[in-house]
């Protein structure tokens, strides 16, 4: 994950491979909006705009990766007030990652207050 901004009134951060699977998630206090961009294994998703109310829920999922060795991958998901859910695309995240980016997101939407360091 790699934060480009971060201020009270918006957050714009990025995830996973550029061209690969990516995504990258503007959250706009100024305009009340979210803006969500998602690669998908080399493809281009039609952007996501909505209000930042519609914004429900983030949170991390886990998937089994590898049957055999049992691996598994940790992703963002982000829920709609209408039922909809979006994954965020982030080849590169670990569960660490992918758990701080999360609470990043839900800190900013104020569904959680900040750690306290």
């Amino acid at each position: 994950m790699k934060v480009l901004e971060s201020t009270p009134t918006r957050l714009t951060l990025t995830m996973g491979w550029r061209w690969f699977n990516w995504s990258r998630c503007d959250f706009d206090r100024g305009t009340g909006k979210a803006r969500i961009e998602r690669v998908i294994l080399f493809w281009p998703c039609k952007p996501i705009e909505v209000p930042l109310a519609e914004i429900q829920n983030v949170r991390a999922v886990s998937t089994t990766v590898g049957t055999e060795q049992g691996q598994t991958s940790e992703y963002p998901e982000v829920t709609f007030t209408s039922g909809r859910v979006v994954n965020l695309p982030c080849a590169s995240l670990t569960g660490k990652a992918a758990k701080a980016a999360v609470e990043k997101m839900r800190v900013f939407l104020g569904f959680e207050s900040p750690a306290k360091a």
